[in-house]
């Protein structure tokens, strides 16, 4: 594998999570408001996660050998659906602890 290719795996995994200070920085100088104030930082609790999953299903993604377009599809898809998942069971087990049954 050249150079070239390793760069632009390597950038394709970790761009993400390395964009994390900027969108902090962003928020913090209010550059980005979401009229929460100091609590906008928040947001970026979920980012982080997408973020970290998405690196873990991009480097396996690469280490079984698929096309970067395969790995970038399928690490946006599997972050997204495994957020979703959490949000939806965060949601259920919130709703079980105040008695409101589905």
């Amino acid at each position: 594998m050249n150079f070239r290719k390793v760069f632009i795996r390597t950038l394709s995994v970790i761009l993400p999570l390395g964009l994390t200070p900027l969108w902090a920085w962003l928020i913090m100088e209010d550059y980005l408001s979401f009229s929460g104030g100091e609590k906008d930082i928040v947001i970026l609790i979920p980012w982080i996660l997408w973020s970290l999953i998405y690196a873990v299903v991009g480097i396996v993604m690469w280490v079984k050998g698929s096309s970067l377009k395969r790995s970038v599809l399928w690490s946006c898809g599997f972050s997204t659906a495994l957020l979703l998942l959490i949000w939806v069971v965060l949601l259920i087990l919130s709703m079980n602890s105040i008695n409101i049954r589905i």
